[in-house]
């Protein structure tokens, strides 16, 4: 009895210990204040369309830029565009996908209080390692799969709710956008994109990588905050991999890095070398079937965090605003 009793005893302290190791669990938030998302959609739906300008327009008096975003930029017709909202509300009013969608798939979308809560929290997680930034207001909205999540300035989002309709969806045609695609456009996907979308456009320094150790480095600052974000029950959304995936990469990250190094592909700055280990790929050349493509964002989270174990005091903004790549690197020692 008493070997049982240790042995279960061992097996708690060692589960908890997992759990207090994991990233997550260093930021706590209580009480967070959840604001309602703007259900741009439902807006739209209830103008008059036979005599839309009054309400068009008191649209664009209530919601100024994200109005004129969304009509001049984001539905509007690319190859002959209008400047006239009438136009191209009656454009996207007499859309059949649009109105099926609308009809059809939106009522899914009723209640979105689960993401808003998660996003709030998200969000109070990220302002205790990055102080000083507004959360951005986040509008739902349809865009005829234009665009998933759209930034029109720093504190204001957009969602397109038709671009997380869930794999395998009728409209979802596999040569637009095949299988290693499809598995993210789903709505547990909708939060983690709007803080990808937030961190990317918003937070991480505006300098384009060249080197796939830039890459790295970018995706791995990313990665770092998001695993604080995110549940670790959810940690494939940090990545977008599926769970094969990131136990593949999680298992295999000697190898990997050694295939970076063997290959010489760590400095190398010809996009058309690097960019399946740099961008969504079905997997990473030259590497087993079960390599996710993007391989670069796992072995860059893991480059930062050991950077930071090094630097304890390094702040987390001053780590995101380093922008020496090789710096980063040489001072984390990784060693998988």
């Amino acid at each position: 009895m008493m070997k049982w009793s240790c042995v279960l005893l061992f097996g708690l302290y060692f589960l908890s210990s997992c759990r207090n190791d994991n990233p997550y669990n260093e930021l706590a938030v209580n009480d967070v204040k959840v604001d309602h998302w703007i259900r741009y959609e439902d807006l739209l739906n209830r103008i008059d369309s036979v005599h839309p300008q009054k309400e068009l327009h008191q649209l664009e008096i209530t919601y100024p830029e994200f109005t004129n975003i969304f009509f001049l930029r984001v539905i509007n017709d690319q190859y002959n565009p209008d400047t006239s909202f009438s136009k191209i509300y009656s454009m996207y009013h007499k859309s059949p996908v649009i109105n099926d969608i609308y009809k059809n798939y939106i009522p899914a979308f009723k209640d979105l209080s689960k993401e808003e809560k998660e996003y709030a929290e998200s969000f109070a997680r990220f302002s205790q390692m990055v102080p000083g930034y507004v959360k951005p207001k986040v509008f739902t909205c349809l865009t005829e799969f234009g665009v998933g999540v759209f930034s029109t300035s720093d504190t204001i989002m957009g969602v397109s709710l038709d671009m997380y309709l869930g794999e395998g969806n009728k409209y979802y045609s596999v040569e637009i956008w095949p299988a290693y695609i499809q598995h993210n456009m789903n709505r547990e996907n909708i939060v983690p994109n709007l803080l990808k979308n937030f961190i990317r456009n918003s937070v991480l320094p505006q300098r384009e990588p060249e080197t796939l150790l830039d890459h790295m480095i970018r995706q791995g600052k990313e990665v770092y905050l998001l695993r604080r974000m995110i549940p670790p029950a959810k940690d494939t959304l940090v990545y977008g991999y599926t769970s094969k995936q990131l136990d593949f990469c999680k298992k295999n990250e000697k190898e990997m890095w050694a295939y970076f190094l063997s290959q010489k592909l760590v400095y190398e700055a010809n996009l058309k070398k690097i960019q399946k280990y740099v961008d969504d790929a079905p997997t990473s050349p030259g590497m087993p079937p079960d390599a996710p493509g993007r391989t670069s964002a796992f072995i860059g989270g893991q480059i930062i965090e050991a950077y930071m174990k090094r630097h304890k005091n390094v702040s987390v903004q001053r780590m995101l605003r380093e922008t020496n790549s090789q710096k980063i690197f040489e001072e984390s020692k990784y060693k998988p």
